[in-house]
């Protein structure tokens, strides 16, 4: 898989050490947050992957992009803004990781920017059945793109880091 990697300011403040754990989206309750941070302090952990977007497309954030509300995409009830505040105040460098290019919802209600199956005319999908968007559709960059300007201030101001995770390698030179 590829990343992205999308920095606040306070990467100057990270250490070298990082030691970090994934959280899928189900995980942001209390009660798992109390267990991570209870066993993080007994391990030396310091950071946390927080999975806000998931290859089905729900966005576990509160959001106004108007995409989103009309597909029903945002899944939010306060858990990723309540967790992360948690997180933050226990001191937690926390990152946030969106899937990208598998985004099953998004597809399924915009089949024009999925990937097609040249056997059935339709969006292609995975082994489990997800949809994925086109990475060479060029009405998918734009989507994508206001999407992501709909809560980059907000993330950035939270999250320390940002994962775009998607199946592509991107190499720099």
């Amino acid at each position: 898989m590829g990343h992205i990697f999308i920095a606040s300011d306070t990467c100057a403040a990270l250490t070298e050490n990082i030691k970090a754990v994934y959280l899928p989206s189900h995980c942001f309750t209390d009660r798992k947050i109390s267990e991570f941070t209870h066993y993080a302090k007994l391990t030396g952990l310091n950071a946390v992957v927080l999975h806000v977007k998931d290859p089905h497309g729900w966005i576990r954030w509160k959001s106004n992009n108007q995409l989103a509300k009309k597909m029903g995409a945002v899944a939010s009830n306060g858990l990723v803004e309540h967790t992360l505040r948690r997180l933050k105040q226990q001191g937690f460098w926390c990152i946030a990781k969106l899937d990208v290019f598998v985004d099953h919802r998004l597809v399924y209600h915009n089949p024009f920017l999925g990937i097609l199956d040249v056997r059935t005319g339709g969006p292609w999908n995975d082994k489990n059945g997800l949809y994925w968007a086109n990475p060479f559709n060029g009405r998918f960059g734009n989507t994508i793109s206001r999407f992501v300007r709909s809560w980059w201030i907000l993330a950035l101001t939270k999250f320390n880091l940002i994962i775009f995770d998607f199946p592509v390698t991107v190499t720099f030179p």
